[in-house]
Protein backbone atom coordinates (compact mmCIF):
# COMPACT_ATOMS: atom_id res chain seq x y z
CA UNK A 1 0.00 0.00 0.00
CA UNK A 2 1.26 3.66 -0.93
CA UNK A 3 -0.15 6.90 0.22
CA UNK A 4 0.95 10.98 0.58
CA UNK A 5 -0.09 13.73 1.27
CA UNK A 6 0.80 16.44 -1.59
CA UNK A 7 1.11 19.97 -1.19
CA UNK A 8 -2.12 22.00 -1.50
CA UNK A 9 -4.59 21.71 -4.57
CA UNK A 10 -7.54 22.54 -4.93
CA UNK A 11 -10.84 22.66 -6.94
CA UNK A 12 -13.57 24.90 -7.14
CA UNK A 13 -16.89 23.69 -7.18
CA UNK A 14 -18.20 24.02 -10.65
CA UNK A 15 -18.13 24.18 -13.99
CA UNK A 16 -18.76 25.28 -17.11
CA UNK A 17 -21.98 26.86 -16.05
CA UNK A 18 -23.71 24.59 -18.53
CA UNK A 19 -25.94 24.28 -15.74
CA UNK A 20 -28.57 26.81 -15.90
CA UNK A 21 -30.79 27.66 -13.01
CA UNK A 22 -33.48 30.03 -12.77
CA UNK A 23 -31.79 33.47 -14.08
CA UNK A 24 -32.76 36.79 -13.56
CA UNK A 25 -31.11 40.44 -14.71
CA UNK A 26 -31.08 43.86 -13.48
CA UNK A 27 -30.96 46.44 -16.08
CA UNK A 28 -27.72 48.33 -16.64
CA UNK A 29 -26.77 48.68 -13.43
CA UNK A 30 -26.95 45.02 -12.84
CA UNK A 31 -25.66 43.91 -16.31
CA UNK A 32 -22.14 45.76 -15.83
CA UNK A 33 -21.54 45.06 -12.84
CA UNK A 34 -20.51 41.69 -10.31
CA UNK A 35 -20.60 43.94 -7.08
CA UNK A 36 -24.17 44.11 -6.55
CA UNK A 37 -26.81 41.56 -5.62
CA UNK A 38 -29.94 42.44 -6.86
CA UNK A 39 -33.59 41.36 -4.58
CA UNK A 40 -36.84 40.98 -6.31
CA UNK A 41 -40.34 40.22 -5.05
CA UNK A 42 -43.43 39.22 -7.20
CA UNK A 43 -45.31 35.96 -7.69
CA UNK A 44 -45.34 32.58 -9.20
CA UNK A 45 -49.09 32.07 -10.48
CA UNK A 46 -50.88 33.51 -6.63
CA UNK A 47 -48.25 32.43 -4.86
CA UNK A 48 -45.85 35.19 -3.87
CA UNK A 49 -41.96 34.80 -3.66
CA UNK A 50 -38.52 36.24 -3.14
CA UNK A 51 -35.57 36.26 -4.72
CA UNK A 52 -31.69 37.70 -4.82
CA UNK A 53 -29.76 37.18 -8.16
CA UNK A 54 -26.26 38.31 -8.96
CA UNK A 55 -24.15 38.78 -12.27
CA UNK A 56 -21.17 37.38 -13.26
CA UNK A 57 -20.63 38.31 -17.11
CA UNK A 58 -23.84 36.50 -18.77
CA UNK A 59 -23.95 34.04 -15.79
CA UNK A 60 -27.01 34.61 -12.92
CA UNK A 61 -27.21 32.93 -9.56
CA UNK A 62 -29.03 33.34 -6.60
CA UNK A 63 -31.92 32.18 -4.45
CA UNK A 64 -35.45 32.08 -4.47
CA UNK A 65 -38.43 31.42 -1.72
CA UNK A 66 -41.66 30.90 -2.08
CA UNK A 67 -42.97 33.38 0.88
CA UNK A 68 -45.32 30.95 2.57
CA UNK A 69 -42.34 28.37 3.28
CA UNK A 70 -39.07 30.63 3.67
CA UNK A 71 -37.01 27.79 2.17
CA UNK A 72 -34.51 28.52 0.20
CA UNK A 73 -34.18 27.33 -3.70
CA UNK A 74 -31.02 27.69 -5.78
CA UNK A 75 -31.09 29.52 -9.03
CA UNK A 76 -28.60 29.50 -11.53
CA UNK A 77 -28.47 30.83 -15.45
CA UNK A 78 -27.69 33.01 -18.04
CA UNK A 79 -28.73 35.67 -20.17
CA UNK A 80 -29.70 34.68 -24.06
CA UNK A 81 -29.58 37.76 -26.32
CA UNK A 82 -30.78 41.52 -25.27
CA UNK A 83 -33.31 40.52 -22.51
CA UNK A 84 -34.33 36.71 -22.60
CA UNK A 85 -33.74 34.64 -19.56
CA UNK A 86 -33.63 31.22 -19.21
CA UNK A 87 -33.22 29.77 -15.36
CA UNK A 88 -33.06 26.53 -13.76
CA UNK A 89 -33.84 26.14 -9.84
CA UNK A 90 -32.69 23.05 -8.05
CA UNK A 91 -33.31 22.31 -4.46
CA UNK A 92 -31.17 20.77 -1.20
CA UNK A 93 -30.33 17.70 -2.92
CA UNK A 94 -29.56 19.18 -6.67
CA UNK A 95 -32.30 18.09 -8.30
CA UNK A 96 -33.59 20.31 -10.87
CA UNK A 97 -37.49 21.14 -10.00
CA UNK A 98 -38.28 23.80 -11.83
CA UNK A 99 -37.49 26.33 -14.77
CA UNK A 100 -37.65 29.75 -15.95
CA UNK A 101 -38.03 30.92 -19.25
CA UNK A 102 -38.40 34.97 -19.35
CA UNK A 103 -37.94 38.25 -20.50
CA UNK A 104 -36.97 41.41 -18.49
CA UNK A 105 -37.98 44.85 -19.48
CA UNK A 106 -37.33 48.52 -17.30
CA UNK A 107 -33.82 48.13 -16.97
CA UNK A 108 -31.95 50.58 -14.59
CA UNK A 109 -35.39 51.93 -13.79
CA UNK A 110 -38.07 51.61 -10.46
CA UNK A 111 -40.14 49.59 -12.98
CA UNK A 112 -37.51 46.88 -13.80
CA UNK A 113 -39.07 43.65 -14.19
CA UNK A 114 -38.90 39.73 -15.06
CA UNK A 115 -42.18 38.40 -16.18
CA UNK A 116 -42.47 34.66 -18.06
CA UNK A 117 -43.34 31.19 -17.51
CA UNK A 118 -41.93 28.70 -14.98
CA UNK A 119 -42.50 25.22 -15.42
CA UNK A 120 -41.31 21.65 -14.04
CA UNK A 121 -38.14 20.89 -16.10
CA UNK A 122 -39.91 18.39 -18.63
CA UNK A 123 -42.06 21.76 -19.59
CA UNK A 124 -45.70 20.74 -17.43
CA UNK A 125 -47.47 22.65 -15.86
CA UNK A 126 -46.82 25.99 -16.91
CA UNK A 127 -47.49 29.16 -14.59
CA UNK A 128 -46.89 32.80 -15.32
CA UNK A 129 -44.27 34.61 -13.11
CA UNK A 130 -43.62 38.67 -12.38
CA UNK A 131 -40.53 39.57 -10.54
CA UNK A 132 -39.88 43.35 -9.84
CA UNK A 133 -36.81 44.66 -8.67
CA UNK A 134 -37.21 45.57 -4.99
CA UNK A 135 -33.26 47.01 -4.29
CA UNK A 136 -29.50 45.94 -3.83
CA UNK A 137 -27.21 45.13 -1.63
CA UNK A 138 -23.51 43.89 -0.84
CA UNK A 139 -22.75 40.54 -2.71
CA UNK A 140 -21.12 37.35 -1.18
CA UNK A 141 -17.60 37.30 -0.82
CA UNK A 142 -17.13 34.74 -3.76
CA UNK A 143 -19.05 32.85 -6.81
CA UNK A 144 -18.70 29.14 -5.58
CA UNK A 145 -19.34 27.33 -8.70
CA UNK A 146 -17.08 24.28 -7.09
CA UNK A 147 -17.25 23.00 -3.67
CA UNK A 148 -18.32 19.88 -2.76
CA UNK A 149 -17.91 15.55 -2.33
CA UNK A 150 -17.17 13.99 -5.57
CA UNK A 151 -17.09 10.42 -6.49
CA UNK A 152 -15.60 8.23 -9.46
CA UNK A 153 -17.66 5.52 -9.40
CA UNK A 154 -16.66 1.48 -10.39
CA UNK A 155 -14.58 -1.09 -8.76
CA UNK A 156 -11.80 1.53 -8.69
CA UNK A 157 -13.62 4.19 -6.75
CA UNK A 158 -11.79 7.81 -5.69
CA UNK A 159 -12.96 10.53 -3.80
CA UNK A 160 -12.23 13.96 -4.19
CA UNK A 161 -13.67 16.57 -1.59
CA UNK A 162 -13.06 20.21 -3.21
CA UNK A 163 -14.12 23.55 -1.02
CA UNK A 164 -13.89 27.09 -2.33
CA UNK A 165 -11.57 29.34 0.29
CA UNK A 166 -12.18 32.77 0.49
CA UNK A 167 -9.26 34.36 -1.75
CA UNK A 168 -10.94 31.56 -4.49
CA UNK A 169 -7.94 29.01 -4.93
CA UNK A 170 -9.70 25.58 -4.02
CA UNK A 171 -8.56 23.39 -1.19
CA UNK A 172 -8.14 19.59 -2.33
CA UNK A 173 -8.08 16.53 -0.61
CA UNK A 174 -8.64 13.32 -2.61
CA UNK A 175 -8.22 9.35 -2.24
CA UNK A 176 -7.88 6.73 -4.71
CA UNK A 177 -7.80 3.07 -4.70
CA UNK A 178 -7.01 -0.13 -7.08
CA UNK A 179 -8.59 -3.27 -5.95
CA UNK A 180 -6.57 -6.20 -7.15
CA UNK A 181 -6.94 -10.31 -6.27
CA UNK A 182 -6.79 -12.04 -2.62
CA UNK A 183 -7.85 -8.23 -0.63
CA UNK A 184 -5.02 -6.72 -2.62
CA UNK A 185 -5.57 -3.02 -2.30
CA UNK A 186 -3.53 -0.13 -3.62
CA UNK A 187 -3.95 4.09 -2.16
CA UNK A 188 -3.14 7.03 -3.48
CA UNK A 189 -4.15 10.38 -1.10
CA UNK A 190 -3.78 13.80 -2.25
CA UNK A 191 -4.40 16.99 -0.39
CA UNK A 192 -3.73 20.94 -0.65
CA UNK A 193 -4.82 24.21 -2.51
CA UNK A 194 -4.77 24.72 -6.15
CA UNK A 195 -5.81 27.91 -8.25
CA UNK A 196 -8.68 27.51 -10.60
CA UNK A 197 -9.29 29.54 -14.20
CA UNK A 198 -11.77 29.25 -16.70
CA UNK A 199 -13.06 26.27 -14.92
CA UNK A 200 -9.74 24.26 -14.68
CA UNK A 201 -6.89 23.22 -11.94
CA UNK A 202 -3.80 21.71 -12.05
CA UNK A 203 -2.64 20.15 -8.87
CA UNK A 204 1.30 19.35 -8.56
CA UNK A 205 3.09 17.99 -6.02
CA UNK A 206 6.20 19.46 -4.86
CA UNK A 207 7.76 15.95 -3.53
CA UNK A 208 6.37 13.73 -5.79
CA UNK A 209 6.46 13.80 -9.80
CA UNK A 210 2.28 13.49 -9.82
CA UNK A 211 0.27 16.03 -11.50
CA UNK A 212 -3.23 16.38 -11.91
CA UNK A 213 -5.72 18.24 -14.31
CA UNK A 214 -9.04 19.20 -12.83
CA UNK A 215 -11.73 20.41 -15.27
CA UNK A 216 -15.16 21.51 -13.75
CA UNK A 217 -18.08 21.38 -15.73
CA UNK A 218 -21.75 20.00 -15.33
CA UNK A 219 -23.18 17.27 -16.94
CA UNK A 220 -26.65 17.94 -18.15
CA UNK A 221 -27.50 14.25 -18.78
CA UNK A 222 -27.81 13.77 -15.26
CA UNK A 223 -28.14 17.06 -14.03
CA UNK A 224 -25.26 16.77 -11.67
CA UNK A 225 -21.34 18.92 -11.55
CA UNK A 226 -18.61 16.52 -12.45
CA UNK A 227 -15.18 17.13 -12.07
CA UNK A 228 -12.68 15.05 -15.06
CA UNK A 229 -9.33 14.27 -13.97
CA UNK A 230 -6.58 13.60 -16.43
CA UNK A 231 -2.22 13.96 -16.33
CA UNK A 232 -2.10 10.74 -13.93
CA UNK A 233 0.78 8.83 -15.40
CA UNK A 234 0.96 6.46 -11.95
CA UNK A 235 2.63 8.63 -9.16
CA UNK A 236 -0.01 9.76 -7.40
CA UNK A 237 -0.30 6.50 -5.53
CA UNK A 238 0.22 3.02 -5.10
CA UNK A 239 1.11 0.16 -8.29
CA UNK A 240 -2.03 0.52 -10.62
CA UNK A 241 -3.54 3.55 -8.72
CA UNK A 242 -4.81 6.22 -10.83
CA UNK A 243 -6.86 9.25 -10.19
CA UNK A 244 -7.94 10.26 -14.10
CA UNK A 245 -11.73 9.42 -14.77
CA UNK A 246 -14.86 11.38 -14.51
CA UNK A 247 -15.98 12.55 -10.64
CA UNK A 248 -19.63 12.67 -9.84
CA UNK A 249 -20.51 15.28 -7.25
CA UNK A 250 -23.03 13.72 -4.68
CA UNK A 251 -23.08 16.36 -2.11
CA UNK A 252 -22.68 20.03 -1.38
CA UNK A 253 -20.35 19.66 1.57
CA UNK A 254 -17.44 18.45 1.12
CA UNK A 255 -15.77 15.88 3.96
CA UNK A 256 -12.30 16.52 4.51
CA UNK A 257 -9.80 14.78 7.01
CA UNK A 258 -6.96 16.81 7.19
CA UNK A 259 -7.92 20.44 5.93
CA UNK A 260 -9.21 22.72 8.58
CA UNK A 261 -12.93 23.28 7.84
Amino acid sequence: MHTFSPTHCFKSRYFLLALLVVVCIVGKTFAQSNDTRTRYEGTIGKASVRATLQAKSDIIIGTYQYAKVGKDLELQGALRGKDSIILKEFDEQERQTGLFKGRYSGKGTPAESITGIWSRPDGSKPTPFTLRAAGTSAPPTQFDFYSGRYKRPGTHSAELNVRQLPDGKLALEGEAYWMGNNNNVHTGDISGTVSVKDFQAVYTDNNMPCTLKLTFASDEKIKKAIITVSGDEGNCGGMNVTFNGTYIRVSATPVFRNVKK
